[in-house]
């Protein structure tokens, strides 16, 4: 058995020769070295609509549609594209759920009303091929001031242009 003295030995040569390795990589290959150089920031802060205001335009929405006479879903997504709020009438379809959803999904993701961009994709049809986007009628951007902080989609009602007037009835409720 070797003397403890000899087992502390090498491992500190081991510590030795890590701290060595890391003491002459170069100053690039640290991240905190980078984040210096370029005054990037630590934590970037995300502004999202908040879930009382989301739920208040979806209600807002999904109420108009319903007076209209159609049951819609109403989705509401925040500017990555992930659920904040989705509300399903009775009678609306499965498929509008997945409809309601890519709708602000793509809304978000572009900054653009989906009837716009459904203009745009007879020019540019690789907008159409963008997974998780639809680019029909029913999509709106949610801004505060310039600051996009959420989509919203509407799917069920017979039209593109009806799905559109209630999601305009849902930003109109939280202006």
């Amino acid at each position: 058995m070797r003397p403890l003295p000899t087992l502390f030995g090498i491992a500190g040569v081991i510590a030795v020769a890590m701290i060595t390795m890391f003491a002459i990589l170069p100053s690039s290959a640290t991240p905190a070295t980078d984040r210096a150089k370029s005054n990037a920031p630590i934590v970037v802060h995300h502004d999202v609509i908040s879930l009382a205001a989301a739920q208040q335009l979806a209600t807002a929405a999904l109420n108009d549609c319903a007076k209209r006479g159609f049951p819609v879903t109403v989705a509401v997504v925040d500017p990555d594209g992930v659920d904040i709020v989705v509300l399903r009438a009775d009678g609306a379809t499965g498929a509008t759920v997945a409809v309601a959803r890519g709708k602000a999904h793509a809304a978000a993701g572009f900054q653009s009303a989906t009837a716009d961009l459904q203009e745009a994709a007879k020019t540019s049809p690789g907008l159409l091929t963008v997974p998780d986007f639809v680019l029909l009628p029913g999509g709106q951007p949610i801004r505060s001031g310039q600051v996009l902080v959420a989509g919203v989609g509407v799917s069920g009602a017979p039209s593109g242009a009806i799905d559109d007037l209630c999601a305009a009835a849902g930003l109109k409720a939280i202006a």
